[in-house]
C-alpha cells in the first residue's frame, strides 16, 4: 500500500532513545503502560442475543446497495448514514470546502496505512488483543464499546438501557477471565432508577469503570 507522504514520519522510529527498551515485554526493567482509550473491536450482532426479543427488529443495522455502498440505519437519525463508498460512487462525496484536502473527504480505506489496518483487524477475539498489546508494550488497557456506542442511537430511553444492558453482559462474558483487558460497563442514563441499577450491578459483577 502506497504510503501517504505526510504519514511517513510515523514508520519510523527514534534513534538512541534510551527508554525504548523498557517498551519491550521481555525487559528486566520494563515500565508498566497502562493504554486509557481502547475500544473493543464487537461483532456486528453484539445486542442480539442477550436483548428483549420486542427489541429486535429496530437494532441498528448495516445495509448495503447493489453497487456495495454502506448504510448505518438507526434511530438516531432520519436517514441512513453513509459509511463506505464503493471507487464508482464518487457523487456520494461532499464537495471540499476550498480549506479541506481530498485525504479529508476520501472514503477512509484510502488513507489505512499497514499499521492502521493491523490496529484496525486488532481487539476481534482476546489472543489476538493479547498479541496487538504485547507488540506495543502495552500491559493493560482500559476499553470502551465500539460498535456498542449505538446504545445511544435512539430517542427511546427504554430502548436505549436494554441495549447497554446487552452489551454489559457480552463484554462480561468475553474479559470475565482476564484481568488484563477492563471494559468499561455502558450506562444510559435517561432513566435514573434504571442507570443506578445497572452501575450496581456491574460493580457487583467486577466492572471498574462506567461509560
Amino acid at each position: 500500500m502506497e504510503t501517504i507522504s505526510q504519514n511517513v514520519w510515523r514508520t519510523h522510529l527514534p534513534e538512541d532513545v534510551s527508554w525504548q527498551g523498557r517498551l519491550t515485554v521481555s525487559s528486566p526493567d520494563k515500565y508498566l503502560i497502562v493504554s486509557c482509550d481502547t475500544h473493543i473491536n464487537e461483532p456486528l450482532d453484539v445486542f442480539r442475543a442477550r436483548i428483549d426479543p420486542a427489541y429486535l427488529d429496530r437494532l441498528p443495522r448495516m445495509e448495503v446497495d447493489s453497487d456495495g455502498t454502506q448504510w448505518l440505519v438507526s434511530e438516531a437519525t432520519a436517514k441512513p448514514q453513509l459509511v463506505r463508498i464503493p471507487p464508482q460512487r464518487d457523487d456520494l462525496l461532499m464537495t471540499p470546502e476550498e480549506y479541506e484536502s481530498f485525504e479529508v473527504m476520501a472514503p477512509y480505506t484510502e488513507r489505512m496505512e499497514q499499521e492502521d489496518l493491523l490496529r484496525h483487524a486488532a481487539g476481534r477475539d482476546l489472543d489476538q488483543r493479547r498479541d496487538h498489546a504485547a507488540s506495543q508494550g502495552v500491559d493493560h488497557e482500559i476499553v470502551f464499546a465500539n460498535k456498542g456506542l449505538l446504545a445511544f442511537a435512539t430517542p427511546d430511553t427504554a430502548f436505549s438501557v436494554a441495549m447497554c444492558r446487552a452489551w454489559n453482559r457480552w463484554a462480561l462474558d468475553l474479559f470475565a477471565h482476564t484481568r488484563q483487558f477492563l471494559p468499561m460497563a455502558m450506562i444510559a442514563p435517561g432513566d435514573l432508577d434504571a442507570a443506578i441499577a445497572e452501575v450496581q450491578w456491574a460493580a457487583a459483577s467486577g466492572f471498574k469503570g462506567l461509560l
